[in-house]
């Protein structure tokens, strides 16, 4: 999961916002290859077309695949992000220290691993944002309440964190969700930027199909 500083300046703003999507790690694990939490679900994927790309200039299309692919989009500077969801755990073990991570009755955990190389010049304050579409429609977020704290998810057993969020270097982020008993996930989506993957209207620019 990742979380990255704000531009110092408005220039270098203007040069890392990013149009368009792992793992993620949570700011309350212990986990996290990065310091604080940067993992956010709040959109659910947009539609699109296998084997779409991305514009030139970092227009909005949807670049689409199923897991295990390697996605590659533009972002809004004109730089590449690759994006890879390697896996998803069904079910997950969800750690946290010191709580007890059980699932609520009538839940599941369920685990993600991506994979993110930014080749931004400013990789390491930007963030990547993941949600996620059940069989039911509804949309899944990072988002839980554990030990009676809302907090992001980032450290599962399934998923070993590594790397760090620098440009052309590969990190490895874990987040998941969680999932009613009887519902099962159906797509991944993330968005890969700064301040602008953060505005009430944007929307995912790689989706995975799970599984």
């Amino acid at each position: 999961m990742f979380n990255r500083s704000s531009r110092t300046t408005l220039g270098a703003l203007a040069l890392a916002v990013l149009s368009i999507v792992a793992v993620a790690c949570s700011g309350g694990s212990s986990n996290s290859p990065l310091s604080g939490g940067g993992l956010d679900a709040s959109q659910p994927p947009a539609a699109g077309v296998l084997g779409s790309t991305a514009g030139a200039n970092g227009s909005p299309v949807v670049v689409t695949g199923h897991v295990g692919d390697k996605l590659t989009v533009v972002m809004l500077g004109g730089a590449k992000a690759d994006l890879t969801l390697v896996k998803v755990a069904d079910p997950a073990t969800l750690v946290e220290v010191d709580v007890n991570s059980a699932a609520p009755a009538g839940t599941r955990w369920v685990g993600l691993e991506i994979t993110s190389v930014d080749h931004s010049p400013f990789a390491g304050q930007e963030s990547v944002q993941v949600d996620g579409i059940a069989s039911d429609g509804k949309t899944l977020t990072t988002n839980a309440v554990v030990a009676s704290s809302s907090r992001m998810l980032g450290a599962f057993k399934e998923c070993t964190p590594a790397g760090s969020q620098d440009p052309d270097k590969q990190v490895t982020l874990c987040t998941g969700f969680l999932v009613p008993t009887g519902v099962t996930l159906k797509s991944v989506g993330a968005k890969v930027g700064g301040a602008e993957i953060f505005e009430p209207t944007a929307t995912d620019q790689a989706i995975w199909t799970v599984p």
